[in-house]
């Protein structure tokens, strides 16, 4: 029984608290990692907030501590994921949001090729893409990044994970929340538009 990445419902608009334990899900089986970082910062006061989680939030729009401890809203939240650049969507998975929510309304049939393909290579296919699976739901989930195919590696990267943020431990030495390791997002990825997210808008479930 353990703490995991599984976040498959965000509420973007719930009251700050400077624990993380109120909206975190939890997975049982496979073989756990030990969280040694905190990956629910969304749901603390800007004040208890480490850099890492200061910069993310900039990134994400929220400039002051009062937009932060308020939960304004901001254009991020309206985006669709392939609208998303890179940044926010590594800001988002530092914070503990997941991108992979912004697909939560669009179809199997309907997801643009590139998404799908990152998807298949983490093991979605349509059933458990269709019925909200999480990627903690997901056999992938049991490893640790240097675990990971290399293709794999690049999947989960574009959905917005890094080495730290996918075996929650805290690698870097200094304050930044993006990347830490030397391989391309890009490589490999046929037709990746790294800056705006990649694909075209689907459509949406009824």
């Amino acid at each position: 029984f353990f703490q995991s990445r599984c976040i498959v419902a965000t509420d973007y608009d719930s009251q700050k608290t400077t624990t993380r334990l109120e909206h975190v899900h939890t997975c049982i089986g496979g073989t756990a990692k030990t969280p040694k970082m905190s990956h629910y910062y969304f749901d603390w006061y800007y004040d208890d907030l480490p850099e890492k989680a200061v910069k993310a939030a900039k990134t994400l729009g929220y400039k002051t501590k009062e937009d932060w401890d308020e939960s304004i809203d901001l254009p991020y939240m309206d985006k669709e994921f392939v609208e998303l650049t890179h940044d926010e969507k590594q800001a988002m998975r530092l914070v503990g949001l997941e991108p992979l929510d912004k697909f939560e309304d669009i179809w199997w049939e309907d997801c643009d090729s590139v998404s799908k393909k990152a998807a298949k290579t983490l093991g979605f296919d349509e059933h458990e893409w269709d019925h909200d699976y999480a990627i903690c739901d997901l056999e992938v989930e049991e490893k640790n990044w240097n675990q990971l195919s290399e293709e794999q590696r690049k999947a989960a990267r574009y959905f917005g994970y890094n080495r730290s943020t996918w075996d929650e431990v805290d690698y870097d030495d200094d304050d930044s929340y993006t990347s830490d390791d030397d391989e391309k997002l890009e490589s490999g990825m046929e037709n990746l538009n790294v800056e705006a997210g990649g694909g075209k808008k689907p459509n949406k479930k009824p």
